[in-house]
């Protein structure tokens, strides 16, 4: 029902109850159900894209951590759901510092080692190929960068070095 509502275009303001629902389809994301987590992952994302700007941060962090739990070759489809709420997120929210930091630490090191997974092709290495291209999972919030993100040549760089190293 809320990804409706978030798709309207009737704009329905949700500001007192967003936070509630935000930190309930959260707690979905670690019930076995897969067509649970599937319709919690396009929700969240509806919400994200709707109202982004009236999530807080915290809440932010909270989905990251959960979504990246995810990302695996065990379920390419489902990876490739959460890495494109993770885009989403990035794309809406790449400013603020805590998101930033919590792409890199939590949702990161599992997008790397799923890089390695002979099994990811589909739509889970368009999502993969669209996230690096376009260097949403990777930049840093440091103050010695102010905010800037690696190039996509430095960061393949980056990849096929860190790849090398994990063998």
């Amino acid at each position: 029902a809320f990804a409706v509502i978030a798709n309207s275009p009737l704009r329905i303001d949700l500001s007192c109850v967003l936070d509630h629902v935000v930190s309930e389809l959260t707690a979905f994301l670690r019930k076995a159900n897969r067509a649970l987590r599937q319709a919690t992952l396009g929700t969240l994302n509806s919400l994200v894209v709707t109202y982004g700007s009236q999530i807080g941060s915290s809440s932010y962090e909270t989905i990251l951590a959960e979504l990246s739990t995810l990302i695996s070759d065990g379920d390419l489809h489902m990876a490739a759901l959460a890495l494109e709420l993770c885009c989403t997120i990035m794309v809406d929210r790449r400013s603020v510092k805590n998101v930033g930091l919590a792409v890199k630490q939590k949702v990161l090191p599992e997008a790397l080692t799923l890089i390695r997974s002979a099994l990811l092709q589909g739509q889970a290495l368009q999502v993969y190929i669209f996230v690096f291209k376009y260097k949403y999972l990777i930049c840093s919030y440091s103050p010695t960068d102010r905010g800037q993100c690696f190039c996509y040549r430095h960061y393949r760089s980056f990849l096929l070095h860190w790849s090398n190293l994990q063998i």
